[in-house]
């Protein structure tokens, strides 16, 4: 289902792939600047009634993919943000590899959920960030006392 894009009530595959497919058309018009965070609940729904009338409005999601979301928000500037934000700390030297594993796991869920659009998401992944920091600098204190 998920492949060949199609929608079964009830299960999300169809309705992810939608949303990218909803997403990607908007971005085709909006791309410089995006239609606006606040906007992008209304711009999906219009593309809904549009091309998908018969689904179910609760089915109906925002962009499922963490830089669709963004970027049908602020535009180019809003995907080039995230990607930055995203990739910035596998650029980092001095993170145990535990971290990265945390990090890749984050990242790849980010393909098909906007985890960092709920709150929950947020929570987890910035509490997890933070717990990484706090041990990492834990961990610089011991080594130097």
């Amino acid at each position: 289902h998920y492949i060949q894009g199609r929608y079964i009530e009830g299960l999300s595959d169809g309705n992810r792939i939608l949303s990218a497919r909803a997403a990607l058309e908007l971005l085709r018009h909006y791309w410089p600047a995006g239609v606006g965070f606040g906007d992008v609940f209304t711009a999906m729904q219009q593309w809904y009634a549009a091309n998908a009338p018969w689904m179910p409005r609760a089915e109906m999601l925002y962009p499922a993919n963490q830089w669709l979301q963004y970027a049908l928000g602020a535009g180019v500037a809003g995907a080039a943000v995230v990607t930055v934000a995203v990739l910035w700390p596998f650029f980092q030297k001095q993170w145990p590899l535990n971290y990265y594993v945390f990090h890749a796991l984050c990242v790849f869920t980010m393909l098909y959920e906007n985890s960092l659009g709920q709150q929950y998401g947020v929570f987890l992944y910035g509490f997890f960030i933070w717990y990484f920091a706090a041990t990492l600098q834990h961990t610089h204190s011991s080594k130097q006392a």
